[in-house]
């Protein structure tokens, strides 16, 4: 019963590969059962599902890099890094929605205080 939308993001922050095998283990198991009932073969048909659209889906590229926050003024080491793994899980929350401008935007807000990082 997982949507589509949340799925993708635990295949970008996990194993996708090993998320596909889960869900094949997972379809088979209920595929096995939906003899017996029929929720079982509703699960089935989740698992149909999330395979089907694991196979199409591509990895999106985080639109922001180190040399980006250079630019704005960010010094490299900790904080930098701190502020590129809050920004991509921002991105990620947003299911992928932020574009770069908005990204860099919330950068130049976090390295100047505006804003709480959440927790990484």
């Amino acid at each position: 019963d997982m949507s589509e939308a949340v799925f993708a993001k635990r295949l970008y922050t996990g194993n996708a590969a090993g998320l596909r095998d889960r869900l094949m283990l997972g379809l088979a198991a209920a595929r096995g059962q939906a003899a017996a009932s029929d929720k079982a073969m509703e699960g089935a048909g989740g698992y149909g599902r999330l395979l089907k659209f694991a196979g199409s889906w591509q990895r999106p590229r985080f639109p922001l890099a180190g040399a980006d926050l250079k630019r704005i003024g960010a010094a490299e080491g900790k904080t930098m890094g701190d502020t590129l793994k809050a920004l991509e899980a921002e991105w990620v929350e947003s299911g992928f929605a932020l574009d770069r401008d908005a990204l860099l935007k919330r950068a130049g807000d976090l390295l100047a205080g505006g804003g709480a990082s959440p927790a990484v």
